[in-house]
């Protein structure tokens, strides 16, 4: 599997782990490198450039590592057709990919250098079985509402 990463200034500390990890496991890893801001919204930079890659198809899954992950998933579900998810466990990291997640989004505030590997690890490893039918068209309707009232505005 060929996999983006990119981190933000906080992130950078875990980079080494992150790819070590991916390349121990056999992954190919496109290396979006750290945002060069010391900026609070740096995160907000690699959240959508991984994004894009995925969206384009020159990845399979995406990940950013930031302070707490919750403002790079933000960032990344703007995005069409990308699903993120901060995740700072394992098993929703690995239920997320299951589900359809793309972009895996990390903190590194709350998780440990341990913590991190062992939930990328569980992200990689997991194979997508899709969504169940109605959580399906309840996305589907959400993402169409969405689209309809940026268009609207």
């Amino acid at each position: 599997m060929k996999i983006a990463v990119g981190f933000d200034r906080r992130g950078a500390r875990l980079r080494a782990a992150v790819i070590g990890e991916l390349l121990a496991q056999g992954h190919e890893v496109l290396d979006l490198g750290m945002a060069g801001s010391h900026a609070d919204g740096d995160y907000a930079v690699k959240a959508r450039e991984a994004a894009r890659v995925v969206l384009e198809g020159r990845v399979d899954r995406g990940g950013v590592v930031s302070r707490s992950a919750v403002g790079a998933s933000f960032v990344a579900n703007k995005v069409e057709g990308i699903r993120a998810g901060a995740c700072s466990d394992t098993y929703t990291a690995k239920r997320g990919a299951e589900l359809g997640m793309n972009l895996l989004c990390l903190g590194t505030q709350l998780l440990t250098r341990l913590e991190v590997t062992e939930i990328v690890r569980a992200f990689v490893g997991a194979k997508e079985i899709g969504t169940l039918a109605p959580s399906a068209a309840i996305m589907a309707q959400s993402s169409r509402r969405r689209r309809s009232a940026s268009h609207a505005a």
